[in-house]
C-alpha cells in the first residue's frame, strides 16, 4: 500500500452546521492521494452521522471516535495513526480552497521543506476578507529560511496555530512535537516550536484557508472563564518557555518570545476582572527584568510595568482600551 501524500486531520465536535463544508473541501482536493482523518470528540448532535455518511461514500476517510476531551487530545490521536508523507490540520468550521493541499505539497516537495505556510482568509456570515496571518515585513530576504534566521520575531512573523501550515511528518515524529490538551490556545504549543525548530521553511504568498469568524460551538474556540484562561495562559506559555530552555536556545528567542506574551495578554487583559489583574505577570509569566528598549510596542512596557499597582491598571484601561 503506497503512503499518502498528505494525511488531513480534522477534530469534529457538535459542528453539524459547517461540517459538510468542511468535508467537501477536503474530500475535492485536487490532490487526491490524501488521507483524512476525523477524531469525533464525543458530539452529541448529528456530527458522527455526518462523519459515517461521507466515509461509506470515500474510503479515503478515516474515523476515529474519542469521549470528549478536547481538541488537543483529538488531534494527537490522529497524529499517532497519520501515515501520510506531509500532515495537515483542519478544524471542521474551515475550510480549503479545492487547490489548497497540491500547492503546498509541491512547494514542500520543490524545496524540501520542514513546513510551508499559506495565507488565510476570514469567514463571516458569508463575507470573505483577508486576514494578516503572516506578516510579510518581518520574513527574511529569502525563499527557504528557519527562524535563527530572525530570531527577533520567530514569534511574530506567524500565527501560532496549524491550519494554515503543511508538516513533514518525519521532523514533527522525529521531534515528539505534540498538541497540548486544554481548552483554548491548544495549537499554540504545536505551531511555535515546530516553527522554531524547522530547519527549512517556505511562506507560500497564496490565501488557501478560510477561517470561520464567531463559531462558539467549535471544538477549539469554546468560550472559558477567567479562571481557566490564566489557567491555560501558563500552561501553554509556560510549556513553550521550559521546551526552548531544555533544548538550550531559550536566550536566542527571548526577546520575541516576551513580546509574544506581552502580545497575548493585553488582548485579554481588559476582560479579567479588577482583583486578577493585580500581580498578573509575576504571578503567570514572571516577568521581572526588562526595560523599555526591550519592547517592540511601548503599551507592552507599560503594562509590564503598571501589572502590579492596582491603581495604574485603572489609568491603563482608560488611556489604551477606552480612548483608542
Amino acid at each position: 500500500m503506497s503512503i499518502p501524500k498528505v494525511s488531513v486531520i480534522i477534530p469534529v465536535y457538535n459542528i453539524e452546521k459547517h461540517l459538510r463544508q468542511c468535508l467537501d473541501s477536503v474530500v475535492n482536493q485536487t490532490l487526491p492521494d490524501i488521507e483524512i482523518i476525523c477524531i469525533d470528540d464525543g458530539s452529541t448532535d448529528s456530527s458522527l452521522t455526518i462523519l459515517n455518511e461521507y466515509s461509506n461514500k470515500d474510503l479515503r476517510i478515516k474515523i476515529i471516535k474519542q469521549q470528549h476531551e478536547g481538541a488537543g487530545a483529538a488531534r494527537n490521536k490522529g497524529l499517532s495513526v497519520a501515515q501520510g508523507k506531509y500532515l495537515s490540520f483542519l478544524d471542521s468550521d474551515d475550510f480549503f480552497e479545492l487547490d489548497m493541499l497540491e500547492q503546498m505539497y509541491n512547494c514542500a516537495d520543490k524545496y524540501n521543506t520542514d513546513i510551508v505556510v499559506c495565507k488565510s482568509k476570514i469567514f463571516d456570515n458569508g463575507n470573505i476578507k483577508g486576514q494578516n496571518n503572516i506578516k510579510d515585513c518581518l520574513l527574511p530576504n529569502k525563499e527557504v529560511f528557519s527562524c535563527s534566521d530572525i530570531p527577533k520575531y520567530a514569534f511574530q512573523f506567524h500565527m501560532g496555530w496549524c491550519w494554515d501550515k503543511l508538516y513533514r511528518t518525519s521532523f514533527i515524529k522525529e521531534n515528539g512535537i505534540s498538541f497540548q490538551n486544554i481548552k483554548k490556545h491548544n495549537d499554540s504549543f504545536f505551531s511555535h516550536i515546530s516553527m522554531i525548530f524547522a530547519k527549512r521553511i517556505y511562506v507560500l504568498n497564496k490565501e488557501l484557508v478560510y477561517y470561520r469568524r464567531g463559531v462558539s460551538t467549535s471544538i477549539s474556540r469554546m468560550k472559558i472563564n477567567e479562571e481557566e484562561y490564566i489557567f491555560l495562559c501558563k500552561n501553554f506559555l509556560g510549556a513553550i518557555k521550559e521546551y526552548l530552555i531544555k533544548q538550550k536556545v531559550f536566550k536566542m528567542f527571548e526577546q520575541s518570545y516576551i513580546n509574544y506574551c506581552m502580545f497575548t495578554v493585553s488582548s485579554h487583559f481588559k476582560f479579567l476582572s479588577f482583583k486578577k489583574q493585580s500581580n498578573f505577570f509575576k504571578k503567570v509569566f514572571e516577568i521581572e527584568r526588562y526595560n523599555i528598549s526591550y519592547f517592540y510596542y511601548k503599551k507592552y512596557f507599560y503594562l509590564y510595568v503598571i501589572s502590579s499597582y492596582k491603581m495604574l491598571i485603572l489609568l491603563y484601561d482608560f488611556f489604551y482600551f477606552y480612548k483608542r
